[in-house]
């Protein structure tokens, strides 16, 4: 068998898409792609260029932060699921700078708690900090940020 087909798919899917070696090897298994050939094309793409995790992570923290809003734990989370190691998420989430991941977190409560109808502050505050713990921020920035709009 000749590995040149497979690898030229796997180049033009890479050359499209920012992808990690995880999401690469699933779509190998999707194409039916003989086991054989898999180290080998990840190997040659990687060399290439065409996969790198280290910017895949950067540009995955930097697209679901900026774009979707997650907190770091969610990020992080997602991350791991895609087999990238520890030191590379370390290093993507510190791209994002503390202040504006506090002023996007406090940004997110504000628009929610418009929206929550209830006059039980308990409940509000409950509710708030449900809201930011299901989009992966830290439960000390989201209890200080949460006591401060409650005050105000």
């Amino acid at each position: 068998m000749d590995i040149k087909p497979y690898l030229n798919k796997a180049a033009r899917y890479c050359a499209r898409y920012e992808t990690c070696t995880h999401d690469l090897r699933q779509k190998l298994y999707k194409w039916q792609v003989p086991e054989q050939f898999h180290t080998q094309i990840i190997d040659y793409l990687t060399d290439q260029g065409f996969i790198d995790d280290q910017r895949y992570a950067q540009s995955f923290v930097h697209d679901k932060f900026y774009l979707n809003g997650w907190g770091k734990r969610k990020i992080e989370y997602h991350l791991r699921q895609k087999n990238i190691p520890s030191d590379i998420i370390s290093l993507a989430l510190e791209e994002i700078d503390i202040e504006e991941y506090k002023n996007t977190l406090r940004k997110l409560l504000i628009r929610k708690k418009d929206t929550i109808k209830t006059t039980d502050p308990f409940a509000l505050k409950q509710k708030l900090i449900t809201f930011a713990a299901n989009r992966g921020f830290e439960p000390d920035i989201i209890y200080t940020i949460v006591d401060e709009l409650l005050k105000s």
